[in-house]
């Protein structure tokens, strides 16, 4: 690396460090240290040059974390390689200028502050984090914080902050290294280490004595899950349908011989539309029926004639009750990008040149509008689905409305 582009080396170093966070190549220890390659270039470099920063660190960390977005383009939506190749390059670029924003921030406030000024960071960065999220498509994927998903004791700050408490730490902890890093006086290098220490020491304390406390409970339910172990691609097949949903049926005679009171099938794990096929209505209520049992089964919705120009379809989930009774339906809110819909399609569909192949064969489904709740003996349950886990947002309107069990 010459001494010209030592800083475009760091920030590629911090793109690099930031996909080897996650799995399935990473690990989650990488997160403490991802931003401070970035941080550390920072201090000296002008605004223009510091979006730049920002933007490497973003598109190369973005290439490693989205790439599945091409493979979904082109398997499922059927496009040509080098056109998924282009849509999930475009996608990175976009994303990458969180990351730009956040490099920008940062380095405005070292100009100002100095080296101190690095300690903006962690602000910064769950702002770009939030703005993400409620900006472009809302696609919070990968946000740091989620990184430490089985680092426990320092995940328990997310009870008040969601994930983005989580960020901040990981981001705080990246600028006390980079402060240490780049300040040129011992006494703030050693305050610096010693609020290292005190974040560290006080986060995994704290998240030690929250995973001690006994959990309240509110009843028990014996829940019991059910996978079929269906691949994706037979799951649409239609001679395959049937034999699917009799896999299903015959694990939940298992799950209810094992004393389950709530039998959870995976979602889209009904082939068939609900309302209009009698027989599997017939099938489904016949089995909780026969055990006494609710059963909760992802099934999609159609409103509109099949044909008809007003017709919307719906990612969702049902709830059968065990006299056979269907009080429940959701519809999925946050839709997956590429798989359920096609986001920024002015952009990614290459102006529309590609829109009608991947926009018609991605899908193009219709997001709910609200989360519901089941009642199950008494309790209240909602059923976010999938993708919808990484919006806390939304979670949290769940339990808001009294849901006790997710």
């Amino acid at each position: 690396m010459t001494a010209r582009f030592w800083r475009e080396g760091l920030a590629l170093l911090s793109g690099l460090l930031l996909f080897l966070s996650f799995p399935k190549f990473g690990h989650g220890a990488v997160a403490w240290v991802a931003l401070g390659p970035l941080l550390v270039a920072l201090p000296g470099a002008g605004g223009g040059r510091a979006f730049r920063l920002g933007y490497l660190t973003g598109a190369a960390s973005a290439l490693g974390l989205l790439y599945w977005t091409a493979l979904v383009v082109i398997q499922y939506g059927g496009l040509a390689l080098p056109v998924g190749i282009t849509v999930m390059v475009l996608l990175c670029l976009a994303v990458a200028l969180f990351p730009s924003l956040f490099a920008w921030l940062v380095a405005r406030a070292t100009a100002a502050f100095g080296p101190p000024g690095l300690l903006v960071a962690p602000f910064a960065w769950v702002a770009t984090e939030l703005l993400r999220n409620r900006t472009f498509f809302n696609f919070p994927w990968c946000l740091l914080g989620y990184s430490q998903h089985a680092n426990l004791p320092f995940v328990q700050v997310a009870r008040v902050t969601a994930v983005y408490g989580v960020s901040f730490l990981l981001a705080l902890v990246s600028a006390l290294l980079a402060n240490v890093a780049v300040e040129p006086r011992a006494a703030p290098r050693r305050r610096a280490l010693v609020g290292l220490g005190l974040v560290l020491g006080g986060s995994w304390a704290w998240g030690s004595w929250v995973l001690s406390q006994p959990l309240p409970e509110a009843g028990t339910i014996r829940v019991g899950l059910v996978q079929g172990g269906i691949r994706q691609e037979e799951k649409w097949v239609p001679e395959s349908a049937w034999a699917n949903v009799e896999r299903h049926l015959e694990l939940t005679d298992q799950a209810a011989a094992r004393g389950a009171r709530l039998v959870v099938w995976p979602e889209s794990a009904v082939p068939f539309l609900f309302d209009e096929n009698p027989a599997l209505a017939d099938a489904l209520g016949a089995v909780v029926r026969r055990h006494g049992i609710y059963l909760l089964f992802g099934n999609d919705d159609l409103e509109g004639a099949r044909d008809g120009r007003d017709a919307r379809v719906f990612v969702g989930a049902k709830m059968l009750t065990p006299s056979g009774e269907l009080p429940y339906r959701y519809h999925k809110i946050r839709l997956v990008p590429f798989g359920e819909y096609v986001p920024m399609q002015p952009l990614l569909t290459l102006g529309g040149r590609v829109a009608a192949k991947l926009v018609q064969q991605v899908a193009d489904f219709t997001p709910g509008s609200e989360p519901t709740l089941a009642r199950v003996d008494g309790h209240e349950a909602g059923a976010f689905i999938c993708y919808e886990a990484i919006f806390p947002e939304l979670v949290r309107q769940f339990t808001a409305q009294g849901a006790d069990l997710l």
